[in-house]
């Protein structure tokens, strides 16, 4: 088996027999599952990129490819497209700051939902996110095969809160709908704007680039006491993560005991305090597995830190509530109507999962009631596309 010896030719004839039958059938003609991280983007549409070299090996050399015979990662398939050529997208990055700059004038520096009252930081800074309108991830709120993820016509920009809106609730805020929302605020803008006025180089209180630096250099670093520390005295590093509460934080809390000041009883790592409500954050270090053995057919089990960290957080969320009576007596700034929890934990990129895994993990991160899951190099990530957005990265 060589993938060396396929052409650009044997791909487009691959990418053809793909549109002639349809994603579905050809997946499932040839052994393969949907594509979740590496999309070939050609012609206005996205196509498994291991499935479609896979298959292209049989018009070079006479029989597919099963998808055990090779990886699909970026050394074997993703550099044999884009050495043939190909524009290969990794569902996994962020949008390019030039096209992130465009979106924020295309918005005016503001969420698509119209009458939004966007949260800030203490200096102006508005907190917004690109959010995708649909995936090609089947375990995506708005999964559609085809869809090239950072293609400017599938972006919208949004505040951190209605982004988790419409992903909790994707039967009202559907691929048409949100289409229809970002075609409407981008001709109310161009209408009423030349340029957004809070479309200014603005600067965070916190050096958001020292802190993606420090990331950068600490990525391999397990200390679970070095990222609790990082992140208390960089809290605005969290304020997309909850959705601008990240500003009032107090470290090592306990949510079942007494008081919330260290005196008996379940601790946290993180209570976020803001307005009426509060978040519960545990971190596990970006070191932490995320995924762990097969089960069987295509399901793969979630590491036990992951497990236990997501069982952990709902322990001091039930036990928050329980005794919030008594928490509050002894703290009277503390309110939690509806606490939310937030699980940091893990890398992504350098699990550098499969396919198979990387459906697992969605599906089961994405199944979870009343919890968030992030890791770290999302986190960091989204820190650098808001940096790009909003014109503080330089």
């Amino acid at each position: 088996m060589t993938l060396d010896k396929i052409t650009r030719d044997d791909v487009l004839r691959s990418i053809d027999e793909y549109k002639l039958i349809g994603q579905k059938s050809f997946l499932d003609k040839y052994g393969y599952g949907p594509s979740v991280r590496y999309l070939i983007a050609y012609q206005g549409t996205a196509y498994d990129a291991k499935a479609i070299l896979g298959v292209a090996h049989k018009f070079s050399q006479g029989k597919a490819l099963r998808p055990e015979n090779f990886s699909g990662g970026q050394s074997h398939t993703i550099q044999t497209l884009r050495n043939l050529g190909f524009e290969v997208q990794d569902s996994l990055s962020r949008v390019s700051r030039i096209s992130s700059r465009l979106l924020f004038k295309q918005f005016g520096g503001q969420c698509a939902f119209s009458g939004c009252s966007t949260s800030y930081l203490r200096d102006g800074t508005p907190l917004l996110e690109i959010a995708r309108i649909s995936s090609t991830n089947p375990a995506s709120p708005r999964h559609e095969p085809g869809v090239i993820p950072n293609a400017p016509e599938n972006l919208i920009v949004l505040c951190p809160t209605h982004h988790s809106l419409i992903d909790r609730d994707p039967s009202r805020f559907t691929v048409r709908w949100l289409k229809n929302l970002r075609s409407q605020r981008i001709a109310q803008f161009e209408i009423r704007y030349e340029t957004p006025s809070t479309a200014t180089n603005t600067r965070t209180t916190v050096d958001l680039p020292e802190c993606i630096q420090v990331w950068e250099q600490e990525k391999g670093n397990s200390d679970e006491e070095f990222w609790q520390s990082y992140f208390q005295d960089r809290p605005e590093t969290l304020a997309l993560a909850l959705e601008g509460r990240a500003y009032c934080l107090k470290s090592k809390c306990y949510v079942g005991g007494k008081t919330v000041e260290n005196k008996q009883g379940n601790e946290i790592d993180f209570l976020a305090q803001h307005r009426s409500n509060a978040a519960l954050l545990e971190i596990k270090p970006p070191t932490t597995d995320l995924m762990a053995s097969k089960y069987r057919g295509n399901a793969i089990l979630p590491a036990r830190d992951l497990i236990g960290a997501c069982m952990q957080i709902l322990e001091y969320k039930n036990s928050l509530a329980f005794n919030m009576h008594a928490l509050s007596f002894a703290s009277s700034d503390l309110q939690a109507f509806d606490p939310r929890a937030l699980v940091i934990i893990g890398n992504l990129e350098a699990e550098e999962m499969n396919d198979i895994q990387l459906r697992s993990f969605e599906l089961f991160r994405n199944s979870l009631n009343g919890i968030r899951i992030i890791t770290f190099d999302e986190l960091f990530n989204g820190l650098r596309q808001w940096l790009d957005l909003t014109g503080n990265n330089g």
